[in-house]
């Protein structure tokens, strides 16, 4: 689930994320995107969204294929 994205680099410790533990961020040439969680199926990560848009309101669901980022329909069409 994304949480954020920035131009700059930050720590993904709790103190930076709101208290939320299972941050990492992913960097690209441009960005530096930030997640919460990692998920073999959908509803869990939907349930991660719906979890942690409380205190991170503009996140989303991502999907990964070999530490890419793909869209989620491509990924569920795969499941």
């Amino acid at each position: 689930v994304q949480i954020g994205a920035s131009k700059n680099k930050i720590d993904p410790s709790p103190s930076n994320f709101k208290g939320e533990k299972n941050i990492f961020r992913k960097e690209s040439k441009d960005i530096i995107r930030y997640f919460s969680g990692r998920f073999d199926n959908y509803d869990d990560a939907v349930k991660e969204k719906s979890r942690i848009e409380k205190k991170f309101p503009e996140s989303f669901v991502v999907a990964f294929e070999n530490n890419e980022l793909i869209s989620v329909k491509k990924a569920i069409e795969k499941m």
